[in-house]
Order: C-alpha cells, then structure tokens, then sequence
C-alpha cells in the first residue's frame, strides 16, 4: 500500500493521527520542517518529507505517490493559504480522499478568526473537486493542560460562566481520522466529533478534584478580564480575539451539543473528562503516581465496559470482592462476578459516569460516584439505567487499588 501524507504531523492531533496509523500497520510519511524534532517525535518507522506550507515544490514531492491525505496546520492568519497550498497539491496529484481537521462552527465570515479561516479552507476544500471528509472538533480537552500550574495550585479559572461544552479528547479526533484514512473511500461527508457529554467547568473541577485527591475550585472569571489577562500574557491579537470570542459561545451554550460520530467512525466511545484527567494526572501539574488512585478504578471499569473487555474488569476485583448487582442480587468472587459482568457486556452497554467523593482511611477508601448506561437487551429491546454508585476498596500490596464491594444502586430502571 502507498503510504499516508499526514500534515501538521508534530502537532497536537497530527502526531497521534500518525500513532493511530501506525499501530494499524500502515505506512506513513509525514510533511515536517524540522527532521531531528519530527523522528524524536514520531519514532524511526516514519518516513520524513521536508518542506514547508509556504513551497507547492515542497508539497508536490510530498504529494508523489500518495492517494489519501491528513490535513492539518498550525492556527494563525496563515492557515488559509497553507491548507490551500496542500488541498492545489493534492487535486493536482490524483489524490483520492483528503480528510480535513476543521472545528465546530467553522464558517467563511465569522467573528472568531479560527472560525472563519477553518469556513474559507473548507469552501476551498468544497471547489477543488476533491472526495473530502471534514472533522469538525469540539473544544480539545487538551486545552486544560495550558492551565496546569493553576490546576496543581488548586484553582481552574476561566471566563465560562455555567455553560457547557462537548469537550473530546484528541487520541479520539486522531482514532476517527485514522479510521476514515484505513478504509475504503466514500462520499464526501462532514462529521462532528465530541466526547460523550456537555461538561462544565465545575464539573471539570470536580473530576480533578476526585481523581487527585487536592480540592480543585472553579473560578468563573470576568470576560473583560480574561481578555486583559490574555493580552497581558504576549498572545497575538488575533488569539485574544478568538479566545474572547470561544468562551461567549460556551457562555450561550453553542458548544454543548453531542454527538455519536466519534463512536460512529471507530467503534470505540469517546473519552469522557473524568478518564482523561485521570489519563493525564501527571501533565496537570499533580505529582504521585496516578495508577494509585481509587479515581482510576472507576474510570478503568467505565472503559472497561464501553471496550467490553471482560479481563480488564475482572482484574478491578479483590479475590473475595462482592458485587451487589443486578439490583436485590449478591455476587461473591471474581469467578461469579465474571459470569456475571460477561452477561452485562454481552448488551453492548455505553457507560458513562464521574466519582463525587473519596474518602480514605489507612488502606481501606469509598469512592461516591454516579452513572449513566445504556444497551441493548438480547431481545433487541433497548434499556438504560442510572443511579449512584459506593464502592468501597482496598489498597493491595503493590500499592493499587481494588474493589472489594462493588455497590452500583440504580434509580432509574
């Protein structure tokens, strides 16, 4: 097979669009500028094309060969002419699917500079002829790392008011990429990707609280202030413009739309916030090893669950744990508890949930949480169910954790 121009490929999503390629087995050649930062970066099974957005020369001999392309870029006043640079290239190469990182909202026209220059590359993209997949991303929940000092002092400050925002991981916007790139090339389509709820920034607060075990308060700064405080920090105009702009449409709400398509094009669903801090405990700016927190246990099983991974779950349990499920049933022992957990992935379960409280004495924790799971019957009829959820756990002597009795109380059947 030809390999798979990925653009961008050091950036934030185009680096983990070039991992999910490769663990795929395909092969991949990555536009860079800087060779020595990209092969540290992206590891010695990559091929390198050097150039630059600015070159068509660059471009065209990156284009050589290639059927489908990755196109991302930097944000700034250039990106328009750079992504048009690749999407001439690429029409005038025989490239077959080009698949495009776009943002939810894009539109030729707007007020917030990223909006607009993802709206004009896509009518660009709309011209050139091209069979085109657009990605549409909610806001990255990547963004919290730029706040991790405040984090690890305690404080999540943002002008977000109470709305909400359908935040995705990037690992998710890179395994939907790479799954359109690995398979057979359709129609042109627009896909919007998020995580599977709308958060808040309280909600935000409340997952690093329960997975650090530091309280984390949200602080809802002014908009005039955090607009000065961006200014202030040397960021470009047009970055204190668009940041400004975001944060009022996560204000009014514009962002809190959720959508399937993440688990639509992988088969996998998305991270919810509370799996990606406990994934990220150490970049946030926490110290100790995050492997040991209660927290984790509760975001393993609800991956568990939503991956159907039997041994993953069973692995959660103490050899002699009890598990109060179905409701007015006890299970004791991992060999019952697997019989049953193996009736319950059998449904095709989607689970989602967040611990509220920790609370820890010597070896022994309680973890307070709620939950959120919808399936399919083997009769094809639909259920769903929610509730709360106390479990209590205990520390093994390799420091994890596990559960010991596992208490999911349903309220809604």
């Amino acid at each position: 097979m030809n390999p798979l121009l990925v653009t961008g490929a050091t950036g934030t999503v185009g680096r983990r669009v070039v991992q999910a390629l490769r663990r795929r087995g395909l092969p991949v050649r990555a536009f860079v500028r800087d060779a020595e930062r990209a092969a540290a970066l992206l590891g010695p099974d990559v091929e390198l094309s050097l150039g630059d957005f600015e070159r068509p020369d660059s471009l065209a001999v990156a284009m050589a060969g290639i059927e489908r392309v990755f196109l991302t870029s930097a944000n700034g006043p250039d990106q328009v002419r750079h992504e048009g640079n690749v999407i001439d290239a690429a029409a005038g190469s025989g490239v077959q699917l080009l698949v495009k990182l776009s943002t939810v909202g894009a539109e030729a026209g707007s007020s917030l500079p990223g909006l607009d220059w993802h709206g004009r590359i896509e009518e660009h993209l709309r011209r050139s002829g091209l069979t085109a997949v657009i990605l549409r991303a909610n806001l990255f929940m990547s963004n919290l790392l730029a706040s991790a000092d405040a984090i690890a002092a305690g404080t999540l400050a943002a002008p977000a008011g109470d709305g909400k925002a359908a935040m995705i991981d990037p690992d998710d916007v890179a395994a939907a990429a790479a799954a359109i790139l690995a398979g057979v090339p359709g129609r042109c389509a627009t896909f919007e990707l998020t995580g599977p709820e709308a958060v808040g920034h309280d909600q935000i607060a409340a997952a690093l609280t329960a997975a650090t075990g530091r309280l984390v308060r949200y602080v809802d700064l002014p908009a005039d202030q955090a607009r000065s405080g961006f200014a202030a920090a040397g960021l470009p105009d047009w970055l204190v413009t668009h940041l400004d702009g975001a944060y009022r449409l996560l204000r009014s709400g514009s962002l809190d739309q959720v959508s399937g398509a993440a688990l639509q094009l992988t088969g996998q669903p998305p991270s919810d916030i509370a799996s990606y801090v406990v994934k990220h405990m150490q970049h946030l700016g926490v110290t100790g090893d995050p492997a040991g927190s209660p927290s984790e246990v509760a975001a393993r099983f609800i991956d568990g669950i939503n991956r159907g991974d039997l041994d993953a779950l069973v692995t959660l349990y103490d050899a002699d744990a009890i598990l109060h499920w179905p409701a007015g049933t006890t299970t004791r022992g991992r060999t019952a508890i697997r019989a049953v957990l193996g009736q319950l992935i059998g449904t095709r379960p989607r689970m989602t949930g967040h611990v509220e409280h920790v609370l820890t004495a010597d070896d022994t924790a309680m973890s307070v949480g709620s939950w959120t799971m919808r399936g399919v019957a083997p009769d094809g009829t639909p259920f769903s169910a929610s509730g709360h959820t106390a479990d209590v756990l205990r520390r093994q002597p390799d420091s994890s954790w596990r559960m010991i009795i596992d208490n999911p109380v349903a309220a809604i059947p």
